[in-house]
């Protein structure tokens, strides 16, 4: 599982709103050059440029919300349409070599479909948009372009190819700085995890000395039926303990690990988030709790990370006595709880129910404008 996201999360809101801004700047070439052109349309020419201007200003917007990669898909879907009506959008032909205004919104909106969608699909885009365009200018435009075309089919391919695969090796350089953080963060709860096997591994030791020992000397001494009998009882106990402490010891992970390595790894994340242990003493706890609460924590954080708009983000540790928690606060803008979809995995899934798999506990208060806690607790029976 990648226990961390927040590079990827937070390039892909980056894009977003870089080219939802572009998306407006850019949108006002067609549109100058569709005016130049306005007395040479008809109906259907003048009202597919309203509807592109439009789209050009709603589609920005979105760049900066939830909404963007659809707005984007639709966007170029949109461009597309007004290329292939072109031909039927003016009441009179250009004159030789004048492109119709949507030439200068194709490069974006095929490039901005492409950002926005993944395999294939981009690149039967970027050809059909390609062949799209020699056709129209080349043939059906009234006059004959098919080398101007050429080039220009040519160079719409290359140059949204080019910004596509640029695109990518950004998003594939995220995701792997969270493949990395990931890594780290396992890391670190495993090294949680060593740190109670060898808390264990001491304790076998000292049962080996305590007891194991001790029958191995009364045998040594044993010079008569009695002392004899006695060391063998005090050898079967001590094999019966070292059978019990070999087989019924589950997995477990010390308290005071947990919250170092989670000290650590959220450290990482991000420059706003501050840890603080309140208080935590070295007791085992289950493998399964340990990662719960790890994962639960971490969800909890990228929340607050990606959605909050926080300037400050505290997480807050105690452990003590076989009872765990812990706290996520920030001071961002809050939401409210009940407008929440209950399919949401970030809330329903990675925090609540993975705490109830364990029997832990899991509050969440907000509301707008009052930031957001997240509480996690988890007692030892």
């Amino acid at each position: 599982m990648k226990l961390a996201s927040v590079a990827s999360s937070r390039l892909e809101t980056l894009l977003g709103r870089i080219v939802g801004t572009a998306l407006i700047l850019n949108g006002l070439e067609p549109l100058l050059n569709g005016v130049g052109q306005f007395e040479s349309m008809n109906f259907l020419g003048r009202f597919m440029l309203v509807v592109f201007g439009t789209n050009c200003l709603l589609a920005g917007i979105a760049g900066w919300t939830t909404l963007a990669k659809p707005a984007f898909i639709s966007h170029g879907i949109l461009v597309t349409v007004n290329l292939a009506l072109a031909p039927f959008s003016f009441a009179e032909y250009l004159g030789e070599g004048q492109r119709p205004w949507v030439w200068w919104a194709l490069g974006l909106a095929v490039v901005y479909f492409g950002m926005s969608t993944a395999g294939a699909t981009r690149y039967v885009f970027v050809a059909a948009v390609s062949a799209g365009w020699l056709a129209v200018f080349g043939f059906a435009m009234g006059a004959v372009n098919v080398d101007i075309a050429i080039l220009d089919a040519v160079y719409l391919a290359v140059f949204s190819l080019a910004i596509i695969a640029l695109v990518d090796l950004v998003r594939a350089s995220a995701a792997r700085v969270d493949d990395a953080n990931s890594q780290a963060i396992s890391s670190s709860v495993e090294q949680a995890r060593v740190d109670a096997i060898e808390r264990e591994r001491q304790r076998l030791d000292a049962l080996v000395h305590d007891q194991v020992l001790h029958s191995l000397l009364l045998a040594a001494k044993a010079d008569n039926a009695a002392a004899r009998t006695a060391a063998a009882e005090s050898a079967q106990q001590a094999l019966l303990a070292l059978s019990s402490a070999g087989t019924d010891r589950p997995q477990t992970a010390s308290s005071l690990g947990l919250c170092q390595a989670l000290g650590k790894a959220a450290a990482k994340l991000d420059a706003r988030v501050e840890t603080e242990i309140r208080g935590a003493d070295s007791v085992t706890i289950p493998a399964d709790v340990a990662q719960a609460i790890t994962e639960a924590t971490l969800q909890a954080l990228d929340n607050a990370i990606q959605h909050s708009k926080a300037s400050t983000i505290k997480l807050s540790m105690r452990a003590s006595g076989g009872r765990l928690d812990f706290e996520v606060l920030d001071d961002g803008q809050g939401f409210r709880l009940e407008r929440v979809p209950r399919n949401r995995i970030g809330i329903s899934t990675s925090i609540r129910e993975r705490m109830a798999l364990v029997d832990g506990e899991a509050e969440i208060d907000s509301s707008p404008g009052m930031g957001t806690k997240v509480r996690l607790r988890w007692q030892h029976a």
